[in-house]
């Protein structure tokens, strides 16, 4: 059974255990505040996924530049490749030597 000591003690640790409303509104307080600052992230990682996307766009796109550069680079130098074997027999044919 509980002795009138250990009813004060009771009531004095409920004091300091227990929330008051005033606590209680102050955690509605703090709810709100973290709920706006999980919208505020929300909307900035929002605004980061679409300027990522257009970077990655942009970097495709210089991505099939280059490709396309290489390309017609390696197909120049096939033709250079060519033409100098022809101006070669030309220019055993004629007798003019061909500068190097």
């Amino acid at each position: 059974m509980l002795t009138p000591q250990d009813v004060k003690n009771l009531i004095s640790a409920q004091s300091k255990v227990l929330a008051t409303k005033e606590d209680v509104g102050g955690l509605k307080e703090d709810i709100q505040y973290v709920k706006e600052d999980v919208s505020q992230v929300k909307e900035n990682v929002a605004k980061l996924e679409v300027k990522v996307d257009t970077l990655i766009t942009a970097v495709d796109g210089l991505v099939k530049l280059v490709k396309d550069f290489r390309d017609e680079h390696i197909v120049l130098h096939r033709r250079i490749e060519t033409l100098e074997k022809w101006a070669k027999k030309v220019s055993e044919q004629v007798g003019i030597p061909l500068p190097s």
